[in-house]
């Protein structure tokens, strides 16, 4: 068999491997969403919710939302308690000075 075919199937079953864990991963969510009466908003625009992004400032030592990637976001009633829980990728900007 040729290198590069063997680096090809590597590659397709790298791909597939993680598309089956995104998958499964997506599904728990739902899952522990449903059992929980919440609701999940995909894709998450922090435009809509405009108290999300005062709430994530803190997390960074700059208010730099151009790096972050929204993935989603989960709301609900926890109690007596209105919850949202936002997941999202922070990458520091590289031409920063810390």
């Amino acid at each position: 068999m040729p290198k590069w075919l063997s680096v090809v199937i590597v590659i397709i079953v790298f791909f597939v491997v993680a598309g089956t864990y995104e998958r499964w991963r997506v599904n728990a969510m739902d899952a522990w969403c449903r059992a929980r009466d919440f609701t999940r908003i995909v894709p998450f625009v922090p435009a809509d919710h405009p108290a999300i992004p005062r709430l994530l400032s803190g997390f960074t030592a700059r208010n730099d939302w151009q790096t972050r990637r929204y993935a989603s976001a989960v709301t609900g009633m926890a109690g007596e308690t209105n919850v949202t829980m936002v997941e999202f990728e922070y990458r520091p900007s590289t031409n920063s000075k810390h």
